[in-house]
């Protein structure tokens, strides 16, 4: 029998729970990245900041805006659906 492995094991809740609150966040960045070719989905998100990493400072630049942006959405309250699509970019 092969014994059972367990992901988790070792973490305590409030940690899975940072890291579950973390990856949604980076979501959010990575849905408002793609949003900008008003396409869905954080795979192209992913794809575009990669594409925007061969022109660092512009990249650094542009991660900082959405990152204040996405931050400002969460300090007035936005509705979730927002916050979790990038349309508020």
């Amino acid at each position: 029998m092969r014994p059972e492995f367990d992901a988790d094991w070792g973490r305590s809740s409030s940690s899975k729970q940072v890291a579950s609150e973390f990856r949604a966040h980076l979501r959010a960045v990575l849905n408002s990245y793609s949003e900008v070719l008003f396409i869905k989905g954080w795979g192209f998100g992913v794809a575009i900041l990669a594409v925007s990493l061969l022109a660092p400072n512009q990249a650094i630049m542009g991660l900082v805006a959405v990152v204040a942006a996405y931050a400002f959405a969460r300090f007035i309250n936005m509705e979730p659906a927002f916050l979790d699509s990038g349309f508020y970019t």
